[in-house]
């Protein structure tokens, strides 16, 4: 397809404001009434913005979604005062549970740590405010993990763990910056449909 030299201009303008304006819309301040009634974590979390009612409010959701631009920029907001991680396990019909082999848990290589799991900590974070993520997870899980010493498998177990980070005097004190104590919740679990696993 050839194009003269003015429309080509004319349709990268067009791509470039319309990217722009996304990113100004994601990024608009939060109404007062929403904050007011709602979790901050849950007005910053772009599906916050999953509500929008007007046309350009989904137009602007969606194609920021579409192209990656769909994430609020959360430069100077409150960070979690605790350190978390996943266990996520499979039970099976033998009532055995398995610690799944999966990123960040379970025997991993240096490499494997540093080059390829650093991703699975965000992906793993979405969890905590898109609970059918966990599900869609489970979900393909239960497929890829179908069998266990040919038991067949259950359920999928989400397990989080969290511990607290201490106050800058306190970790002084005690010469760390965690707490020792760490808590356990089980997030969800999830019920394999076993007729469909292989």
């Amino acid at each position: 397809m050839n194009l003269d030299k003015n429309t080509k201009r004319f349709l990268i303008s067009i791509f470039v404001l319309l990217n722009i304006l996304t990113v100004i819309y994601i990024n608009r301040p939060v109404p007062i009434k929403e904050v007011q009634n709602n979790k901050l974590k849950e007005i910053l979390h772009p599906s916050s913005l999953d509500s929008m009612r007007s046309a350009a409010g989904l137009f602007f959701t969606n194609y920021g979604e579409l192209v990656g631009l769909g994430t609020r920029w959360l430069m100077f907001v409150l960070q979690d005062k605790y350190n978390w991680f996943y266990l996520i396990k499979a039970k099976y019909a033998d009532s055995s549970e398995v610690i799944l082999p999966v990123p960040r848990q379970g025997d991993r290589s240096v490499l494997q740590r540093i080059l390829f799991d650093f991703k699975d900590a965000k992906f793993q974070y979405n969890f905590n405010y898109r609970p059918y993520a966990r599900e869609h997870y489970a979900s393909y899980l239960c497929r890829k993990y179908p069998v266990h010493n040919g038991v067949k498998i259950r359920s999928i177990i989400f397990e989080f763990y969290k511990q607290n980070v201490l106050e800058p005097k306190e970790a002084l004190k005690r010469n760390t910056y965690l707490d020792p104590t760490v808590r356990k919740e089980i997030a969800g679990v999830f019920n394999c449909h076993t007729e469909n696993v292989k």
